[in-house]
């Protein structure tokens, strides 16, 4: 939005972006064997990509008004979340095989939100991946970043239908955060989760600030 795009298209380019940072990440946490399959981590992912696909039919009905102040609100709690409230993300509770159908709802639910926005949507799904699986947070990414293709793929897709993509700027954008995508997940397994969550939640503190103050203050 601060490159002059509308809400909508906005977040349609980010969708991109986004995708391409999914596929370099989950390359590179397959390669050090941080991503690890299951028939319930089928569940969850099918369920995600149905809830993903209704999230984004959603957000083609929301005003751009709404819309605007919705983004930058939305950003700043992740990063305010990320950057002071995060415990570490030790080993959680031993896993209860009753509750998959539980959290494989929750994940559909919060699927459906990152088809309409997606800003702090990762905070959301590392506490039900992590709690309803029984992984560590560098496991849970793993599995968001398999997960997250397919959504956002999906996503992407009914955008470009829509003709809200600008392609132009969109896949120099993919290119970027494929690059990006590299080198942050080789950090985040060679550093740690806590480390790279609290530098990143600095980083979008600083820019919903800087959003909010821009497009809706002013």
């Amino acid at each position: 939005m601060l490159a002059g795009f509308s809400p909508l298209q906005a977040i349609a380019n980010f969708k991109i972006g986004q995708l391409g940072h999914l596929i370099s990440a989950f390359h590179t946490f397959y390669k050090a064997k941080k991503v690890k399959l299951s028939k319930r981590i089928l569940v969850f992912v099918l369920r995600g990509i149905v809830g993903s696909i209704l999230g984004a039919y959603i957000v083609l009905q929301i005003p751009e008004s709404v819309l605007k102040i919705f983004i930058y609100f939305a950003i700043l709690i992740l990063g305010f979340y990320f950057a002071f409230f995060k415990k570490d993300f030790e080993k959680p509770k031993n896993y209860n095989p009753k509750n998959i159908q539980l959290g494989s709802l929750l994940y559909f639910l919060s699927s459906i939100y990152s088809g309409i926005l997606g800003a702090g949507n990762k905070v959301i799904n590392v506490l039900i991946v992590s709690k309803f699986l029984n992984k560590n947070l560098l496991e849970t990414n793993g599995f968001l970043f398999l997960s997250g293709v397919f959504k956002i793929l999906f996503v992407v897709i009914i955008f470009g239908s829509k003709g809200v993509m600008n392609y132009k700027m969109s896949l120099p954008f993919m290119l970027d955060t494929i690059i990006g995508g590299l080198l942050s997940s080789k950090i985040m397994i060679k550093k740690g989760n806590k480390w790279s969550g609290r530098i990143m939640g600095v980083i979008v503190i600083a820019i919903a600030v800087l959003s909010i103050f821009q497009n809706v203050l002013i």
